[in-house]
């Protein structure tokens, strides 16, 4: 009897310790919790019409649109918005848009992680509502000198891949003024000659406070670019649109770590840009094959910050306008693409690896 206790007793203090053993190995390989799916999210099949996505406050919430990882949609009719909008998809498993038009914004606009098919696009992909916004700019900006501008918070395209764009990617219409532009990112194809790739370029002189292009590859497919990085109606001055800001610096464009190919290779890279000290411009690490006058996009007046920036020629006859704001280089490396982004490939099928003198410099992914 007295055995049998012991034995029984013994067992009890065994199962006790495997169970402390097991607890103690639990909580230090704990099993990892999978994310839940969005039930309506997951509803978006391929074929749906991004109109009627946006429409329906079931798939909308909190202004937000995710969709689905490499769900197929269609942008059939121009998207008027009034209310701020995101569009987010996966980063891994991205969205395609099929773009047959464009979007007409009036309030804050997001895009993050989608393709974008523009093929059949040939309207500007992002343009501003004629009829203006709730918010004035001089609702904003007191100083005497701030003009009475429609005023749009932010614009956002991050991490995504744009594919034939046949028009603007961002363009003015009426008299607007831009908080905050980042296109951060990307890669955008162009596949045309004609074209401002911003265009504030209406009698307005519109402008952003603040913009951010970095970390882009901007190729273009066409012949020869004939049009403008960046185009104002007159020379834009950021002091009054947007005030004097007591006397500091109004406004800052930064241009950092792009490659830009073929884009702007018969035009001025900038047209009727700020040329006064109230506007910085930051033009670090970027690598330019046949772009054209630099130095009508970085002013004589403005304030400057640049260095470590390339420029060669492929198919242009000569580079007129790098005055230093670009060493000229015999070779980059690569050669400029000739067809249009392939969208169902990692970094859309190209290979553009800087070498020699430009090694370090242009849109990261392609730096070894």
């Amino acid at each position: 009897m007295k055995k049998t206790n012991f034995m029984y007793a013994s067992a009890i203090m065994m199962a006790f310790a495997f169970g402390m053993v097991s607890c103690e190995q639990s909580q230090d390989n704990p099993v990892p919790t999978p994310e839940p799916k969005n039930p309506i999210a997951e509803a978006i099949e391929n074929g749906a019409t991004l109109n009627d996505l946006v429409a329906n406050a079931e798939f909308v919430k909190d202004n937000t649109l995710a969709l689905p990882a490499d769900v197929i949609v269609e942008l059939a009719n121009e998207m008027s918005l009034d209310a701020p909008l995101t569009i987010i998809a996966d980063a891994e498993k991205p969205a395609t848009i099929i773009a047959k038009a464009g979007f007409v914004i009036s309030n804050k606009f997001e895009l993050q992680n989608v393709n974008v098919n523009a093929a059949e696009l040939e309207a500007p992909f992002i343009s501003f509502n004629p009829n203006g916004s709730n918010i004035k700019n001089q609702d904003v900006y007191t100083d005497a000198d701030a003009k009475d501008y429609y005023l749009l918070e932010s614009i956002n395209i991050e991490g995504c891949k744009i594919a034939n764009l046949k028009n603007s990617f961002v363009a003015t219409n009426g008299n607007w003024a831009v908080q905050s532009l980042t296109i951060k990112n990307n890669i955008i194809q162009l596949d045309d000659a004609k074209k401002n790739f911003i265009a504030f370029d209406n009698s307005g002189n519109c402008w952003s406070q603040n913009t951010v292009i970095d970390g882009n590859t901007i190729y273009n497919i066409a012949e020869k670019g004939e049009a403008y990085f960046v185009r104002c109606g007159n020379a834009s001055n950021a002091a009054k649109i947007f005030g004097k800001n007591n006397g500091t610096g109004v406004s800052e464009f930064t241009l950092t770590n792009n490659t830009i190919i073929n884009a702007f290779g018969a035009k001025q890279f900038g047209n009727n840009t700020p040329n006064n000290s109230k506007t910085t411009l930051n033009v670090k690490n970027n690598v330019f094959v046949d772009v054209y006058r630099l130095n009508k996009f970085i002013q004589g007046n403005n304030t400057k910050n640049i260095e470590n920036n390339f420029i060669a020629i492929e198919k242009t006859e000569k580079v007129e306008g790098a005055d230093g704001i670009a060493t000229t280089v015999e070779s980059i490396g690569f050669l400029s693409p000739a067809t249009a982004l392939d969208l169902n490939k990692e970094n859309g099928g190209l290979a553009l690896t800087p070498t020699g003198d430009a090694a370090t410099a242009g849109d990261p992914r392609w730096i070894k």
